[in-house]
């Protein structure tokens, strides 16, 4: 359990790292936007053989690239963000599955327990009555050999 612990907490740091990420590199996002529309403002006017217009047309294609950059970095990080919250949700759905078979675990632990305890009080209830069936026995069979002597006691004077 500590282990899953730990792991949780690893996904919360990582996913809180992301979500950081994310937001600065959308704010940084935000300013180069910005500065691609001000510059296409300053020097749409402009001709494009003009030497000022090539300078800026490579401007342009700079922030450009960086903003292609950043927004390959924001899903990026959209994507490791979407990972590690299919990690933590498969990690709560394996806690709640292991807190579902330990609960089953322990009611099938008390029924057996229930169970011996009721095959413990019919066993000592037969070995009781087998004692008294054998007490019987021995009682009858004493009971018995004093009747084979009697009738032999009695048979004899008749002969």
């Amino acid at each position: 359990m500590n282990n899953a612990e730990k792991s949780k907490e690893d996904v919360a740091k990582t996913k809180a790292q992301l979500q950081a990420k994310v937001t600065s590199l959308q704010q940084e996002l935000v300013s180069v936007k910005k500065a691609a529309e001000c510059a296409q403002g300053q020097w749409a006017e402009h001709y494009p053989s003009s030497p000022s217009y090539q300078v800026k047309s490579a401007e342009q294609r700079k922030a450009s690239r960086h903003n292609m950059n950043v927004w390959t970095s924001i899903e990026n990080c959209e994507d490791d963000l979407v990972h590690c919250l299919a990690f933590l949700i498969d990690y709560i759905l394996s806690k709640a599955s292991a807190s579902v078979l330990a609960v089953d675990k322990r009611q099938s632990l008390e029924s057996i327990t229930q169970k011996e305890k009721a095959a413990s009080c019919t066993w000592s209830q037969l070995f009781e009555k087998e004692s008294e069936v054998e007490e019987r026995k021995a009682a009858l069979t004493e009971g018995l050999g004093s009747q084979n002597t009697k009738r032999q006691e009695v048979s004899l004077p008749l002969r």
